[in-house]
Parts: structure tokens; C-alpha cells; sequence
């Protein structure tokens, strides 16, 4: 199995690490920058939720439900990543992404015969697709950095380790890798 490089989130905070052989690792990324962060900082743009909402998990786990019940086609766009480092650099990769979405479209429904509160209802399920949308683009950002970095190694076996087992990140991960004809490895649970 050795050597590999292996996307790993613990408590939240996404890494690439090294394996070259049994029992030496590297750590590739150094930020602690968390999963959930760059989550709620999307999700509070798009006024899902307050801006004095709790980075929490139950906050996390109901935004990632929202996001697997909307589009996350709607914005097929993707961000500008920073290819020359394999830090992610979630939050700072995603705000022009997030402006730029959001200005894609009209704000509101003000040429549509419609109730205030329908105009509402139709603004939050477009935030919400937004939000998928902008969900997708943070997993690509994951991926495309764990790619990069297996890349410049020369190493084709790639791992996920998420404490979290998130199902779209794993299908998503997945999918990219088997267009490049890689087989994507996800350790059991222990």
C-alpha cells in the first residue's frame, strides 16, 4: 500500500499526509482550519442561518442535509484554486467564489406578481441550492488540493480518512479519481 497521501479530517480539520512507508508520516498542510468553519461561513452568507449561529455539529449535520436536498448543480462554476501550494485555504478560496455566485443572479422576484412571503420562500430555496453548490466547490477544493499533492509526488494511491464519513465527500472523491483511473481507499472504521 505504501506510499500514499491520504486526506484526513480530525476534529474537523481537513490534512494531507504522507505515508512514504509502515510507520512514517508527513504532514503536508500545516493550517487548522476547520471543515465546519468554512461550512458556516457559506451557509451565513447565504442567510441559512444567523450570523451569531454556533459552529457546532448538530448546526453542521442539518446544513449538510440542506445542501443533499438541493442543487448542487444550480452554480456549476468552480473556484479559482491556488495551485502553487497545497494548502487549502478554505475560507479565503471560497469568499470571491461565493460573491461571484451570488451576483450571478437577481436578488429578488420584484417583476413576479407574487406575496412577500413566497418571494422569501424562493429566495431560501435558491440560497439553498447556492449553498450545495458552494458545498461542491469546498469538496473540490479537498480533492483537487489531496490530487495536487499526489501529483507532485508521483504517488497514485490515495486515501480518505474522514472521522465524519461524509457520504458526498467520499462519492465525490470517488468519482474524480476514477476518472483518472485511480482507486480511491478508505480505511474501516476502528
Amino acid at each position: 500500500m505504501y506510499p500514499f497521501v491520504e486526506l484526513k479530517i480530525k476534529d474537523g480539520v481537513p490534512h494531507i499526509v504522507y505515508y512514504p512507508a509502515e510507520g512514517q508520516q508527513k504532514h503536508m498542510t500545516l493550517s487548522q482550519e476547520k471543515f465546519i468553519d468554512a461550512a458556516m461561513h457559506g451557509a451565513k452568507k447565504l442567510e441559512l442561518l444567523s450570523p451569531e449561529a454556533e459552529h457546532n455539529q448538530e448546526n453542521l449535520e442539518n446544513l449538510l442535509r440542506v445542501a443533499r436536498e438541493s442543487d448542487e448543480s444550480y452554480y456549476t462554476e468552480l473556484p479559482d484554486v491556488d495551485t502553487d501550494s497545497v494548502e487549502f485555504k478554505l475560507i479565503e478560496t471560497l469568499k470571491p467564489y461565493l460573491q461571484k455566485m451570488t451576483e450571478s443572479t437577481p436578488e429578488d422576484y420584484s417583476d413576479l406578481d407574487m406575496t412577500d412571503e413566497v418571494k422569501e420562500e424562493l429566495a431560501r430555496f435558491r440560497n439553498s441550492d447556492f449553498f450545495a453548490s458552494y458545498m461542491e466547490a469546498l469538496y473540490s477544493i479537498l480533492i483537487a488540493k489531496t490530487l495536487l499533492a499526489a501529483h507532485d509526488l508521483g504517488i497514485g494511491k490515495i486515501s480518505l480518512n474522514d472521522e465524519f464519513r461524509n457520504p458526498r465527500l467520499m462519492e465525490k472523491m470517488s468519482k474524480e479519481l476514477d476518472k483518472l483511473g485511480l482507486e480511491l481507499n478508505v480505511p474501516e472504521l476502528v
